[in-house]
């Protein structure tokens, strides 16, 4: 970018766009193109037990260390259980490498085929689509706005500048999720202290984003590709229209309002997605549903037999096979009062009997990794979900971590079981994920969470970016699945009608309720709604159960008159 301000014109904007995308895309396409193979054929026996028994190991000790973070304590014991983690990771590497080394062909990285620019171009697909793409350098950043005929480049502020903008907006948009110590009469002054510097916030991180391209946007449909701590911004918030005043929150020019906004981790993932030759038709359930997890003995759902375990008993100490057997009794994660509302409104707007639910102990990692839910056109998890930007394979989804008699069971799913799902999904659903934009904010937790369900074979992934309230989200996802399921709409389309709904709705107007859930991946997928498929089906049983019938009337008026003959 520095020789194209000295030499514009000699191709240097493009090139260093190329080079922005094959510094995301490498690993990303990678792993999106060897998704479906088995990773373990032909691996020697001990080392595929190694890595099970190591990814079991990772998934209890993050486990752990999350309870121990979570119960806000600054414990040697958390900082010893840190170290013995790291050292777990350089075991679960080594032990990749070697896998590596034995099936070569399936991990290298000599297999990437860099993209060009009208490669990208075409897949953007006609005039009403502009890709945006952001690099965030501590000197300068970088737009690049790129259409089917068209490849324009801008320098932004510095990094430090954006992100220190990206976290002022985002305490904004978050300030009704609350913070830890914070008193019910702080909470309550504290939102709309919030709601009166949103305006403000959010025009000076448009400006920032926006204002080169602002002319250009119209009503185009927005695929944006972001960076750092931009990555837990939602675009839909922000606004091309820096000159008009603070107003209502319903009346703001919200970027929504006029263009439809889609995520990419890259732009190269999409034409991934696109040329993907393992995406399978499913012949299963429309939606399968997992929902409110049982996390604790001390849920009412659960009837404990015997006292709880001391959680102390960490899986440090245990055998490899012990430790992926091994979950944290509780995690203090709060059960989601409307999470089972929120599944029983999806299915209210799905065609009969073409949604599996499972919700209380049912909602178990086992659940959401067998091969019913796999079949799937659309898998929606109503849970907590945790990002780690600094180590993205320890993000996951929190699943059901106790038994009916409050015993603990296996309820992690971290990024490696999920990128192991063989998915037909065209779309996952990850909502009320629990995400913070604290420390870290490079957002790679984000998406490695996202990617690994598009790896897995999802097509589009909706995730949330903040702890959004459970009510709301019922009320967003009813209407979002009666866009798609009954209205027709795209997933993309879907999500920005229901959105639009909250937006003129007093109660849910503030963009905490409904900005959350972004959409990541293809834009243009339909959910195939077959509506009469169980009226066939009966009919078929109708039928089959009539010739019978006939076949038996026949057979029995034959054997009348044959007994006559014979008496004669």
């Amino acid at each position: 970018m520095q020789l194209h301000r000295l030499r514009p014109g000699e191709g240097f904007a493009n090139e260093a766009f190329l080079v922005s995308e094959q510094g995301r895309a490498r690993l990303l396409l990678d792993l999106l193109s060897e998704s479906r193979a088995n990773i373990r054929t032909g691996a020697a026996r001990d080392l595929v037990e190694s890595e099970r028994r190591l990814r079991g190991l990772l998934r209890a000790q993050a486990e752990y260390q999350l309870r121990l973070s979570l119960s806000g304590k600054d414990s040697s014991e958390l900082t010893e259980v840190t170290k013995q983690l790291a050292q777990l990771r350089s075991d679960y590497e080594a032990v990749q490498a070697q896998l590596r080394e034995q099936i070569p062909r399936l991990f290298s990285f000599e297999q990437f085929a860099p993209v060009d620019l009208e490669r990208i171009q075409r897949e953007l697909r006609g005039t009403d689509t502009m890709l945006l793409e952001y690099a965030l350098g501590d000197d300068h950043s970088y737009l690049w706005a790129i259409t089917s005929h068209s490849s324009d480049s801008y320098m932004l502020p510095a990094r430090k500048e954006i992100e220190d903008a990206a976290q002022e907006l985002y305490k904004t948009l978050t300030a009704r999720q609350g913070s830890d110590g914070q008193s019910e009469k702080e909470f309550q002054a504290n939102i709309p202290a919030a709601d009166n510097l949103y305006f403000e916030k959010a025009r000076n991180l448009s400006r920032m984003l926006l204002e080169p391209v602002a002319e250009k946007l119209g009503n185009r449909r927005l695929v944006v590709v972001t960076d750092g701590a931009l990555q837990y911004i939602p675009f839909e918030v922000l606004s091309a229209r820096f000159a008009q005043p603070a107003g209502p929150i319903d009346a703001t020019p919200f970027l929504i309002k006029t263009n439809e906004v889609v995520v990419l981790p890259s732009a190269s993932t999409l034409i991934a997605i696109r040329g993907a030759q393992n995406h399978k038709s499913s012949p299963g359930k429309l939606v399968a549903i997992i929902a409110d997890p049982v996390f604790s003995s001390t849920d009412g759902r659960a009837k404990p037999e015997t006292p709880p375990t001391s959680v102390a008993e960490a899986a440090v100490d245990q055998t490899p096979d012990q430790a992926e057997q091994q979950t944290v009794e509780n995690l203090r994660l709060a059960r989601l009062a409307h999470a089972s509302e929120e599944a029983d409104a999806i299915s209210s707007v799905a065609p009969w009997r073409t949604t599996l639910v499972a919700k209380g102990f049912d909602a178990s990692r086992e659940t959401a990794m067998s091969p019913e839910v796999s079949q799937a056109q659309i898998v929606h998890f109503a849970t907590h979900g945790f990002l780690d930007s600094e180590h993205p394979e320890l993000s996951g989804i929190v699943l059901t971590m106790t038994d009916h008699n409050g015993a603990k069971t296996n309820g992690l799913m971290l990024l490696p079981d999920i990128y192991s799902l063989d998915l037909s999904a065209e779309l996952a659903v990850l909502s009320a994920c629990q995400t913070a934009l604290g420390k870290d904010i490079k957002g790679e937790g984000l998406v490695g969470l996202t990617h690994s369900f598009m790896s897995a074979g999802a097509k589009s992934v909706v995730a949330s970016l903040w702890n959004v309230d459970d009510r709301a989200t019922a009320a967003l996802m009813a209407d979002f699945y009666e866009g798609m399921l009954q209205e027709g709409q795209t997933p993309a389309a879907a999500l920005r009608s229901a959105k639009l709904k909250m937006i003129s709705e007093k109660q849910w107007s503030a963009p905490y309720y409904w900005a959350g859930f972004v959409l990541q991946g293809e834009y243009t997928n339909h959910i195939a709604v077959d509506r009469y498929r169980w009226l066939r089906r009966g009919l078929i049983l109708f039928f089959l159960l009539i010739l019978i019938a006939a076949a038996l009337l026949i057979f029995q008026k034959r054997r009348r008159q044959i007994r006559p003959a014979q008496f004669t």
